[in-house]
């Protein structure tokens, strides 16, 4: 059995959706991607109903918190 050992494992799924949803630019950096994170779950759910529109879920807002 064959196995590639590049350092530690980093999943990348659907980046590009969330850059966009964060208002970044086409190809963010990680660290940039965890900073427009950070902001976003420190925002109030009025706040954020009011960036992305009332018919936006909850649910769907808190997608978007994340580590």
């Amino acid at each position: 059995m064959w196995v590639f050992d590049a350092g530690p494992f980093i999943a990348m799924e659907n980046f590009h959706y969330t850059a966009q949803f964060l208002g970044l630019p086409v190809q963010p950096t990680l660290e940039e991607i965890a900073a427009a994170g950070q902001h976003h779950c420190a925002l109030a759910w009025p706040a954020l109903q009011q960036r992305h529109g009332t018919n936006v879920s909850a649910d769907h807002l808190l997608h978007f918190c994340f580590r």
